[in-house]
């Protein structure tokens, strides 16, 4: 992840809850490695803990990704 970031400047981020859990996992932007019908193309991904699963905070993570993505 660290070498996406350095190339790209941008990949996958650390996902915390503020003031909750310092790590609960990780969403952000990549480039699939698969050949795809659609390709090139940039997927926004994402893996939390299961017991942060169900809040809403996946959906909040990827909006912020597809903020980096459009406006940076």
């Amino acid at each position: 992840m660290n070498s996406h970031l350095k190339q790209r400047g941008w990949g996958f981020w650390a996902v915390e809850v503020k003031d909750a859990e310092p790590f609960i996992g990780f969403c952000g932007l990549h480039v699939p490695t698969a050949t795809l019908p659609f390709s090139s193309c940039v997927e926004i991904g994402w893996r939390l803990s299961s017991a942060n699963w169900g809040k809403g905070l996946a959906s909040e993570a990827a909006r912020g990704a597809l903020h980096v993505a459009f406006q940076h």
